[in-house]
């Protein structure tokens, strides 16, 4: 099986990354995470504003996709087969465990250092 995307799927797609990557961003905002998000968004905005002018083109925009349609289709025959797409779906969820895994270890090393500093009692209490 073949998928062959049209100029406004890829669109829509583009679009429905770009919302839910905010979106998602955006609903885990807390405390000291506020800025790494917020700055992640920025970085993102900048990302697709190739000419840094402050606005994304069409243009820009459309750029992104057309990037990661190349990236999904290994054998560059314009067209993403099941195979392939099962491939990059797979390399991402393994990118995405790692990154969680990271964050994940340093959250519990900051837990731990808060922890150890806290206790000055060394009685495992924080007081």
């Amino acid at each position: 099986m073949r998928f062959n995307l049209k100029p406004t799927t890829l669109i829509t797609g583009a679009m429905a990354c770009l919302i839910a990557t905010t979106s998602f961003a955006g609903s885990h905002e807390t405390g000291m995470q506020d800025k790494g998000h917020k700055m992640g968004k920025e970085m993102m905005f900048e990302n697709y504003d190739a000419n840094k002018d402050g606005m994304v083109s069409q243009e820009e925009f459309m750029k992104k996709p057309a990037e990661m349609f190349k990236k999904i289709d290994k054998n560059q025959d314009g067209n993403i087969s099941k195979d392939e797409h099962k491939s990059f779906a797979d390399m991402k969820m393994e990118k995405h465990g790692k990154m969680m895994d990271d964050k994940m270890q340093k959250g519990d090393k900051m837990m731990h250092d808060k922890m150890e500093h806290g206790d000055k009692m060394k009685d495992g209490s924080s007081m």
